[in-house]
């Protein structure tokens, strides 16, 4: 056993629009000028609405590269304007669709109902059979006012988002982590997930913040890094590429315990953790009666065994600490998320009674 938290799955990848995409520096202009796709990334649109025929050239780039699964965490909404941009974005889904999964945001309505917007029903040309193309909402809810998400609503309805019930008939809707888990052959998980146990990065520096980050979307049109970095389309081979914004002025930045991650990044963590079905266990009732007592009983000890109350409070920080420290092991050990608290609030109310006497 270890004790340090999962690691990142080498097969789920992470393509962001970032600042980068617009500069590319170190790309050369007449590298720029060979690629369609480099020179539209540095027109002056905002990351959500790139010209589609980018798009259409990273699907058919990464399909015939032999991908897995292509995710869009990006909402298209309608005709882009440009005819021709749309056409060769459908022709590129419709030829890869088994490989797809396209995102629906789960609007909600001033009267606290929801509005489903699908880039499926909104793309024209796209043509939907059983292969495909998938689809899966982007939607992340926090789990109270803290703003933090610490778990993943894998499958939901509007009625149920409404009301808080789920209603027969009422159609259910897959996030984008629980259509491609589906497309991938795995187990769903429904409803709302246990708390996810965040997987930390590879590489240096191995935190949840680097976990899963962003590659720049671009790299995959320059010469050099498709033939150095990704071999050539072999990188790629078998893996879930998802595409994303990654930029903080794009507002797809969410808090999780201990990181502040993009959007995508999440949905590949809860992608990882259905696939490994890594999640926090709840402690038992019993271990918190344990602790409780345990913990009071030591401190009882402590007060017996020394007078003096400054040597009480210092032996009790000392055991509060170390207590903190188990904890913590434990938890990373068995998977089950055990904070103390009960244990820690035997200890403070003896040790007051103590210090008191």
């Amino acid at each position: 056993m270890v004790l340090d938290p999962p690691r990142e799955r080498e097969d789920l990848v992470f393509l962001g629009i970032d600042p980068e995409c617009r500069a590319q520096e170190g790309v050369a202009p007449s590298v720029r000028e060979q690629s369609r796709a480099l020179e539209m990334m540095r027109e002056d649109v905002d990351n959500l609405h790139l010209d589609r025929r980018i798009y259409a050239d990273l699907i058919n780039r990464l399909g015939d590269a032999g991908v897995g699964v292509m995710i869009f965490d990006i909402l298209f909404v309608g005709p882009s304007g440009n005819p021709e941009a749309d056409r060769e974005f459908a022709d590129a889904i419709n030829r890869h669709r088994d490989k797809v999964v396209l995102a629906t945001l789960l609007q909600p309505r001033s009267d606290g109902s929801y509005e489903p917007i699908r880039s499926l029903r909104q793309l024209p040309g796209v043509v939907q059979d059983e292969q495909g193309p998938h689809e899966g909402y982007v939607n992340l809810w926090p789990d109270g006012e803290d703003g933090v998400v610490r778990r993943m609503v894998y499958t939901t309805s509007p009625l149920e988002l409404q009301t808080g019930a789920h209603w027969p008939g009422d159609r259910v809707f897959e996030s984008l982590a629980a259509a491609t888990a589906r497309r991938l052959g795995a187990e769903v998980w429904e409803g709302r997930s246990p708390r996810l146990r965040y997987a930390i990065s590879a590489e240096e520096p191995a935190t949840y913040a680097a976990a899963y980050g962003a590659h720049s979307l671009h790299g995959v049109f320059v010469p050099d890094q498709w033939k150095g970095t990704y071999r050539n389309g072999e990188f790629f081979r078998d893996k879930v590429v998802l595409i994303s914004t990654a930029t903080r002025e794009d507002g797809d930045y969410h808090p999780i315990p201990g990181a502040v991650i993009y959007g995508g990044q999440f949905h590949l963590q809860a992608l990882g953790s259905m696939l490994d079905n890594h999640y926090w266990k709840p402690a038992p009732q019993w271990l918190d009666t344990v602790a409780l007592l345990a913990m009071a009983g030591l401190a009882v000890l402590i007060g017996v065994a020394f007078r003096n109350p400054l040597t009480i409070l210092l032996s009790a920080l000392a055991l509060g600490g170390g207590f903190v420290m188990a904890c913590a092991v434990f938890s990373n050990l068995t998977g089950v998320l055990f904070a103390g608290t009960s244990g820690l609030l035997g200890l403070g109310l003896v040790t007051i009674a103590a210090e008191l006497g």
